[in-house]
């Protein structure tokens, strides 16, 4: 395999994979919407993904290395509190 159609190839994976986290915060940002929870992202200092979900009485937060992990975690949190069935 020529360098060009190994670049070519690492490009076309990392497209793919960025397009399924796109995939899984868009999800995980509808299911929030549709459970009327405020959604807060950002960055740590140490350059990982952040999430905090509140609502009606309910506060979670999550680090993680990806954005959709942040919220998937955050979302986990609250669902083991037994809010979310």
């Amino acid at each position: 395999m020529s360098a060009a159609e190994t670049i070519h190839e690492y490009f076309d994976d990392l497209y793919a994979r960025l397009n399924d986290e796109r995939e899984k915060v868009e999800t995980a940002l509808a299911l929030c919407q549709r459970l009327g929870l405020r959604v807060q992202l950002g960055r740590s200092q140490a350059n990982t993904c952040l999430a905090s979900l509140e609502g009606d009485g309910v506060f979670a937060e999550c680090e993680a290395p990806t954005m959709s992990g942040a919220l998937m975690g955050a979302l986990l949190a609250i669902r083991q509190r037994g809010v979310l069935q």
